[in-house]
């Protein structure tokens, strides 16, 4: 089947987003010298003074002791000093929105239904949001994200996003586009409604012929709203119609991922076969089983994406401020506890866990990585070891990508952080990188922009 995004050039696709000027794009090998590696695959190890050399292709072609090395670096690599300073792989963020940027605005489902309908219709609300994609992803990557997964668009303008970065006439991340959300009528955010076998297969359809990677299906209602704690565990779709979905996306090799919320669901979505459960709650021992061996997900096992600083704010943050009624807080604090008793357990069990940001929706911005970090060592328990490990090279598995990236070694991209001093000892040295490689090219020291008033309201948690 030939796909939307197929069928319309790249030029076509970039139309209305903001040129970038071509030197920041440009690979051009070179050889970042006398660094210190950090392992980032769940140990304490690091390895100093090594070389990178990386070539025009935008991969790594060697890597090892710099005293064994730097003679053998090829005539016309630029030689780039990294003494003093520390390199981890890339970082994944499983779960991101490129529609906001995260400021505190309080926007309610009816305020974003209304929006997305505009937007098939208004060509310059098309615009505004192609803008504020581009601007969401490049922070992303200036924040050392070299990898995005996009859970829930309000569109397909993270599939459009996705091809001119591809075609370099955009700078961003790697990004794997989901397209709008697949729920039943409680999850009302930015979704295609459908509950029957017919109204999901043809959703599911939809969303592959315009050309996605993945699959987002909510089977929870929104956490954040006034449903009772009865209606927010309801489960929206019954395990079979979940099956249609992973079937229809499996089929194409797309995997699926679901927002579920309770027990419930999370047990509905990992019988179905999903490949991902998006948040989470205490699922208890009796799923780790389905994780490890999920026969009818993509690759055999499922993964957990917690988003655990989100769950942890809107529990803990002032109700007046998130604007949540006595209801909706009942709901976040039980939610967080869900959360955090998912990732305990699952740590414990070892269940893949990757590292999502929900990133755009309230109080949770594109340059946030660090923090959500920062709270899964704090509020769920895990070491700062394995914590990055989550970020680089578990998420590159659970993207099915671990042979591109998601580690500093020979034959992937060059899709690198260097950073002023060591993230297993201060995981908020993360937060100003020195130089961001991806895919081979270079941006060095990006700034991007901060919201004093969130920053503050976060670092009260």
């Amino acid at each position: 089947m030939t796909t939307k995004s197929q069928q319309t050039s790249a030029g076509t696709r970039s139309a209305g987003l903001p040129s970038v000027d071509p030197i920041v794009r440009q690979v051009s090998p070179f050889a970042l010298e006398h660094v210190t590696l950090v392992a980032c695959d769940g140990s304490d190890a690091t390895y100093p003074d090594r070389t990178v050399i990386v070539g025009a292709s935008g991969m790594i072609e060697d890597v090892g002791a710099s005293s064994s090395l730097n003679h053998s670096v090829p005539a016309g690599y630029r030689r780039v000093s990294g003494a003093g300073r520390y390199l981890i792989p890339g970082l994944v963020n499983l779960h991101a929105h490129g529609f906001d940027d995260g400021r505190p605005r309080i926007v309610h489902s009816p305020a974003l239904r209304s929006i997305r309908e505009r937007l098939h219709t208004d060509r310059h609300r098309r615009k505004r949001l192609a803008y504020m994609s581009a601007e969401s992803m490049f922070t992303e990557l200036a924040s050392g994200v070299t990898t995005v997964r996009t859970v829930g668009d309000m569109g397909y303008e993270m599939v459009e996003l996705r091809d001119s970065v591809n075609a370099g006439h955009v700078v961003g991340p790697r990004i794997l586009a989901s397209g709008p959300t697949l729920g039943g009528p409680l999850a009302e955010r930015i979704t295609l409604t459908g509950v029957t076998v017919d109204e999901v297969r043809e959703n599911c359809r939809r969303n592959i012929e315009a050309g996605v990677n993945v699959l987002s299906v909510a089977l929870t209602a929104d956490a954040d709203g006034d449903i009772d704690v009865s209606g927010l565990s309801h489960v929206e779709m019954d395990e079979s119609v979940v099956r249609v979905i992973c079937d229809e996306a499996h089929r194409r090799s797309i995997p699926v991922a679901a927002r579920a919320q309770s027990a419930e669901a999370v047990r509905t979505a990992l019988l179905a076969g999903v490949d991902t459960i998006e948040h989470g709650a205490d699922f208890g021992a009796d799923c780790n089983e389905l994780f490890w061996r999920n026969p009818r997900s993509l690759r055999g096992w499922s993964a957990l994406v917690p988003m655990v600083l989100e769950a942890e704010a809107y529990a803990s943050l002032p109700p007046d401020a998130l604007g949540q009624s006595e209801t909706a807080h009942s709901n976040a604090v039980m939610m967080r506890n869900g959360v955090l008793d998912a990732v305990r357990g699952a740590a414990l069990a070892d269940v893949p866990i990757g590292v999502g940001t929900d990133a755009g929706m309230e109080y949770m911005p594109h340059y946030g990585i660090w923090r959500e970090l920062d709270a899964m060592v704090r509020f769920g328990g895990l070491t700062r070891a394995q914590a990055l490990h989550c970020a680089t090279g578990q998420g590159a598995r659970i993207l099915g990508l671990e042979s591109v990236t998601g580690s500093i070694e020979p034959g992937k991209y060059a899709d690198m952080v260097m950073l002023r001093g060591n993230p297993l000892r201060h995981l908020r040295d993360l937060e100003n990188p020195v130089l961001i490689v991806s895919r081979g090219s270079m941006l060095w020291r990006p700034t991007v922009r901060r919201y004093a008033d969130l920053d503050r309201s976060l670092n009260t948690l």
